[in-house]
């Protein structure tokens, strides 16, 4: 009794019900939270991100791609984009798409955004490599782009095929 009661206080402990799935950081920068946020443009909630740290590693997080998707994203030109906001506007938001090839090579696509207060959608496109074998996505606030506490929000990441103009989201 008192050993299932503290294995199951444990699990309680060590998983966050606010934690956004597949999302991963650094043991220690700060975790991103999913959140209620009435601003959110794609439903009612969002992914937060407070910057507190000012050590560039802790102000990153990053999903990976899933490996089913892959095959889909071969040889394609792709759109990285999200709807993104903060509590202050922001320089150096950046979107990150990482790519490793089949021989071992690594190569990147990125663009940075200045983020205000309102929600709006940011992409840029890039080319995936016919040859690619994973690749994972990045959200990155650059150094110094945090001189003081904020909050970046995050709604609605997208990978998707094709060109997509940043007025017309996927």
């Amino acid at each position: 009794g008192i050993l299932l009661t503290l294995l199951v206080g444990g699990m309680v402990l060590a998983l966050r019900l606010d934690a956004a799935a597949s999302w991963y950081r650094r043991a220690d920068s700060q975790p991103v939270q999913r959140v209620t946020a009435a601003e959110a443009p794609l439903g009612r909630h969002a992914l937060r991100l407070n910057l507190l740290d000012s050590r560039p590693a802790a102000r990153q997080v990053m999903q990976p791609v899933a490996g089913t998707e892959m095959p889909a994203l071969r040889g394609q030109v792709v759109t990285l984009g999200a709807w993104m906001w903060a509590s202050r506007p922001l320089e150096g938001v950046t979107l990150v798409l990482h790519v490793n090839d089949r021989q071992g090579g690594a190569g990147e696509a990125a663009q940075a955004f200045a983020v205000s207060e309102t929600p709006q959608f940011y992409a840029f496109t890039g080319q995936f490599p016919e040859d690619a074998r994973s690749a994972w996505l990045t959200l990155t606030i650059k150094a110094g782009a945090a001189d003081a506490p904020a909050v970046v929000y995050l709604d609605g990441l997208v990978l998707a095929p094709g060109d997509w103009a940043s007025s017309t989201p996927p």
